[in-house]
């Protein structure tokens, strides 16, 4: 018999480690077994799990393969081992990571009742197109690849501490945006990033939920979710109503989801991270009350 999906016993580390130990034993001895793999001392049980509880099903060879294939990406790509829960970026990218940060609006605000990491992003008076011609396709989905990576190692150091599996939820609010926003070559580098993350980081996200749709949404999702991993395109939902009014694709309501004391007063929350919805920024560089399109670096 399956296990509820809010159960408890479906988050819970120590119940799903048992009741995969099997799997995992057996994906431990192939990838162990390929002689071309070198396995990271940080590399355990709890890693291989994420990919069998995002393996739809596959056999054991066929997880060991997607194993392998994100710690051989990890090893041609350096630049990853920097990752951290911080997401401090590391000294030889630093000042291009903080230039690309001047042109978007996003940021981790808080968490979820589960425990979950809370990722806010005002993509309707960011500046993506921008982001994109200022420094170019490879180097902005790097940055995201990045960022991922540090949201990856953030929620396991949760998961680790709590025992409790937890995900990320985006919240990407549209308000502002206007149609010239819609930008294939953006909508390429978070697609591609997209891909990547698929090998890299199962389990990574819990949902997306847009709020404050323009009324030509729909055709950019339309555009968007061809450049998208499957796993992302389906963890997307519509709030066409206030952010409190919504209900999860589980049931769950807005309230049993969020805690609106963490959720900026754009969203309709009541946020006590930042208290003084007029002075404080919850996601900079943005003030809370500013609804136009952010000003372009100099």
């Amino acid at each position: 018999m399956s296990v509820p999906s809010d159960s408890p016993d479906a988050t819970n580390i120590d119940v799903l480690l048992e009741k995969h130990s099997a799997s995992i034993k057996s994906i431990t001895t192939i990838i162990y077994a390929s002689p071309s793999v070198v396995i990271p001392e940080w590399w355990d049980e709890i890693w291989t799990l994420r990919y069998i509880l995002s393996g739809r099903g596959a056999s054991d060879d066929q997880v060991a393969k997607r194993v392998i294939e994100a710690i051989e990406y990890r090893s041609k790509n350096p630049f990853l081992h920097e990752a951290n829960p911080q997401q401090q970026y590391p000294a030889d990218r630093a000042e291009q990571y903080q230039f690309i940060k001047k042109y978007l609006c996003a940021g981790r605000h808080g968490y979820t009742r589960d425990g979950g990491i809370v990722q806010v992003i005002r993509s309707g008076i960011s500046r993506p197109a921008e982001a994109v011609k200022a420094v170019g396709h490879d180097l902005l989905a790097e940055f995201y690849t990045f960022n991922n990576e540090c949201m990856y190692r953030a929620l396991d150091e949760i998961t680790r501490k709590t025992r409790t599996l937890v995900k990320c939820t985006v919240l990407n609010d549209m308000k502002g945006m206007g149609y010239g926003t819609v930008d294939r070559a953006f909508l390429k580098c978070v697609g591609a990033s997209s891909h990547v993350s698929e090998i890299l980081h199962p389990q990574l996200l819990a949902r997306t939920v847009v709020v404050h749709p323009p009324v030509f949404f729909k055709m950019i999702f339309g555009i968007g979710k061809h450049f998208m991993s499957r796993s992302a395109v389906e963890r997307f939902q519509m709030c066409n109503v206030s952010l409190r009014e919504w209900k999860d694709i589980t049931g769950h309501n807005a309230d049993q989801v969020f805690d609106f004391e963490q959720i900026p007063w754009f969203l309709g929350g009541n946020c006590k991270l930042h208290p003084d919805i007029e002075s404080t920024l919850c996601i900079p560089p943005a003030g809370n009350l500013q609804t136009t399109p952010i000003p372009l670096p100099k």
